[in-house]
């Protein structure tokens, strides 16, 4: 009975040996599995990254550009600021001038007229 024992105990150590290899091959097939299933991952992320680093950089380039345009524009507005005060005053001073003349051809008008009323009273008068 004690070698049967024996053998009962030697076939389940062999059972449980047996079952152990296959757990550990199963566990190094998984291990694997995730391993490279973490490397492609891992690949996938390094190329997101460099095309982000590349897509920042461009970004920067391109804020870059925009910056130097915008300051060309601001330039731009400035000088037409500038000359739209400048057009303005022009404006202004030809307004003035325009209706100093008018003023002055008003009254020469307005003398012209009491002038040919007062030469027809003179006329009427010494006809008489």
């Amino acid at each position: 009975m004690s070698s049967n024992i024996t053998l009962n105990d030697s076939r389940n150590l062999q059972r449980r040996e047996k079952m152990a290899k296959e757990d550990l091959e199963r566990c190094r097939e998984s291990a694997e599995t995730q391993r490279l299933e973490l490397e492609t991952r891992l690949t996938e992320v390094d190329k997101t990254l460099a095309d982000e680093r590349h897509n920042s950089s461009s970004l920067t380039q391109e804020n870059r550009s925009l910056k130097i345009k915008l300051g060309d524009l601001q330039s731009k507005v400035v000088e037409l600021t500038k000359a739209q005060k400048e057009y303005q005053e022009c404006v202004s001073k030809a307004e003035e001038t325009k209706k100093s003349e008018m003023q002055m051809l008003f009254e020469e008008m307005t003398q012209h007229i009491q002038q040919q009323s007062d030469s027809h009273k003179y006329v009427g008068e010494t006809e008489d």
